[in-house]
């Protein structure tokens, strides 16, 4: 009897070492997940913290650009302003017309030039490509306007010409504009774009 007895506590005893066991394992395993869990939390706020720096670093970047190439591109458009303005009064030569328009084609150049020295934000690089090609179909036009003011035959010269490199031009210049849209509102600096 003392066997069945004795038989019967190291079954208990067994039994309740299995359940300990068991429910260590069961614990061990919700903890584990618990700090999975956190972790991934923590992650996924460090990421968060991660990206808000770097989109407050790039916002600062293009601000800073907006900044420099808006001085640049304030001076282009009061040049341009200016040669319009000459346009429109009386003009008494061709003369006078090519010295507008080279004049016109040297503010293109100049701006491209200023551009292209510039840091361009990660951001920006597609609006920094569709800004030269406007720039480039510009000074383009501003050169098939001057070979037409140049040749001696103006009833011959294809004009269709001129036409296709204003249209290109004004192209590249509504989706650059609309590029820079896009990328200012995505940082938030649509307020730049007012100014």
């Amino acid at each position: 009897m003392a066997k069945k007895i004795i038989g019967k506590i190291l079954i208990i005893v067994a039994v309740a070492v299995m359940i300990i066991l068991v429910g260590y394992d069961v614990y061990s395993v919700e903890y584990q997940k618990v700090e999975a869990a956190r972790q991934a939390e923590e992650d996924a706020r460090r990421e968060i913290e991660m990206l808000e720096e770097i989109k407050s670093t790039e916002a600062r970047e293009i601000a800073e650009f907006d900044r420099d190439y808006g001085a640049l591109k304030d001076e282009f458009a009061a040049g341009i302003d200016e040669l319009s303005e000459k346009l429109n009064s009386q003009i008494s030569s061709i003369d006078e017309l090519k010295d507008i328009t080279t004049q016109k084609m040297n503010a293109s150049k100049k701006l491209k030039d200023g551009l292209s020295q510039m840091s361009i934000p990660g951001p920006l690089k597609d609006y920094y490509e569709l800004e030269m090609k406007f720039l480039e179909s510009d000074i383009n036009a501003m050169a098939l306007v001057l070979d037409y003011y140049n040749s001696s035959s103006y009833s011959t010269f294809d004009d269709g010409e001129i036409d296709a490199a204003y249209w290109e031009s004004s192209y590249w210049l509504r989706e650059a504009e609309a590029e820079m849209e896009r990328a200012y509102s995505q940082y938030d600096l649509e307020y730049l774009l007012e100014s």
